[in-house]
C-alpha cells in the first residue's frame, strides 16, 4: 500500500520522470574573498580545494577539531571569490565557525544569504540547463553565469535526488521570475513541496544536517566521506580523527539504509533491535519515508558497526517490532526511474 498522498505523488513523479521547480528554503550563502581565500579553504574544510579550478565546485564540510560535523556544504570557486551554498547546516554558524581560523590572512567571509536564494530544477528534463563543458558526470558541480530571460544566474550542475539536475542562485528579489520562468520551460514540471522532498532525499541517501547529523555527529559515521573528503590532501581541521578512525576501522556506527517489511513508518527516534524481545538498542531511526522505489519505508539510521555483516534486524513501530533489512545508500538508482 502507498501511503503518499496523491500531491505528493504526483511531484514525486514528476521528479523521477520530468522535473521539479522549487526553492531551497533553508539554504544559506557566503561569499569568501581575498588573496589567500584558496590557501585558507584548502588548510580548513574536508576536501582539496587547490584541486577545484574556477567553474567547478566540489561537496565538502567543516569540522571540529575531533572530527565532528558543523556543517556540510557545496563550494564553488569563481575567478576571484568562492561561494559557499549549505541546503540545511545553519549559514550563520558555519560563517561564525569558519571565520574563528582567520588570523593574519587576506580572507574576507560574508553571509549573504539574505541577498541570494537557490531555486532548483530536478529530474531528467532539467538536464537541459546544465552549464560547464565537462565530462557530464553527476556530481561534477559545473557552474556558469547565464540570463534565463533577462535574469542573471549562476547555474550550476548539482544532481540532489538521482535523476540529473541544475541549482540556480539568483538575487533573492528575482526568485520568483526566474521559478515562474523555469516551470513555463520545463513543460509539465511540477512544485515539490517539503513532504515530497523529503521522500527524494531519503531514497538518494542524504543525510541533512539536523535531523540525520549535527556537531555531535562523527563525519566518519555520516557517509560524508565517501564523496566530501580528500585523503591525500594533507591536513584540515579535524583530519587527524577522521584519519585514525578511518584506518583503524574504529567508527562505532554507521549511517545506513533500513528496508522495513510492513506498511508502518517508524518513528524518528526508534529502536532497531537484534530481535524483537531484545531490550538492547544497537541502532536508531534517523530520517523516514515511504519510498516508491521500493515500494516500502525506507529510513536513514544509525547501525552499529558490530557484530559485522548485519543485515536482517528489527525496528520499534506503533505496532510492534517489524522486520527490516539493512542496505547500502542510496535507496534509489535510475534503473527504479519511472516511466509514467
Amino acid at each position: 500500500m502507498n501511503p503518499l498522498s496523491p500531491e505528493v505523488e504526483r511531484q514525486y513523479r514528476a521528479a523521477r520522470s520530468n522535473a521539479v521547480v522549487f526553492e531551497w528554503p533553508q539554504a544559506g550563502v557566503l561569499r569568501v574573498t581575498g588573496l589567500d581565500a584558496r590557501d585558507f579553504l584548502h588548510n580548513i574544510v574536508t576536501n582539496d580545494v587547490k584541486s577545484v579550478r574556477p567553474g567547478s565546485g566540489c561537496y565538502s564540510a567543516f569540522l571540529t577539531s575531533k572530527g565532528k560535523v558543523i556543517g556540510d556544504f557545496l563550494l564553488l570557486a569563481k575567478e576571484e571569490e568562492f561561494m559557499i551554498v549549505s541546503y540545511f547546516a545553519p549559514a550563520e554558524a558555519l560563517a561564525e565557525a569558519i571565520g574563528r581560523f582567520v588570523i593574519s590572512e587576506d580572507v574576507t567571509i560574508e553571509n549573504e544569504s539574505r541577498q541570494y536564494s537557490i531555486i532548483s530544477a530536478q529530474g531528467p528534463e532539467a538536464e537541459r540547463y546544465r552549464s560547464g563543458k565537462g565530462d557530464g558526470a553527476p556530481g561534477a558541480f559545473q557552474h556558469a553565469s547565464e540570463n534565463i530571460d533577462g535574469l542573471e544566474v549562476l547555474a550550476c550542475h548539482v544532481d540532489h535526488f538521482g535523476d540529473g539536475g541544475v541549482d540556480f542562485l539568483v538575487n533573492r528579489e528575482a526568485a520568483r521570475g526566474l521559478t515562474e520562468s523555469l516551470r513555463a520551460k520545463l513543460t509539465g514540471s511540477e512544485s515539490l513541496d517539503e513532504d515530497a522532498r523529503e521522500v527524494l532525499r531519503v531514497e538518494a541517501g542524504w543525510p541533512r544536517y539536523g535531523l540525520d547529523m549535527d556537531e555531535s555527529s562523527l563525519l566518519v559515521e555520516t557517509g560524508l566521506e565517501q564523496f566530501a573528503v580528500s585523503f591525500t590532501k594533507g591536513c584540515y581541521v579535524g583530519q587527524e580523527f577522521v584519519t585514525r578512525i578511518t584506518q583503524r576501522g574504529q567508527a562505532a556506527r554507521h549511517l545506513r539504509g533500513l528496508v522495513i517489511q510492513n506498511p508502518d513508518l517508524p518513528d524518528r527516534g526508534s529502536s532497531i533491535l537484534l530481535a524483537p524481545s531484545d531490550p538492547k538498542p544497537i541502532g536508531e531511526v534517523r530520517s523516514v519515508a515511504f519510498s516508491p522505489a521500493i515500494n516500502k519505508p525506507a529510513a536513514l539510521a544509525y547501525i552499529s558497526t558490530r557484530p559485522e555483516g548485519l543485515k536482517h534486524v528489527f525496528v520499534q513501530t506503533s505496532a510492534g517490532t517489524a522486520p527490516a533489512e539493512i542496505i547500502d545508500l542510496p535507496f534509489y538508482h535510475p534503473v527504479h526511474r519511472l516511466n509514467s
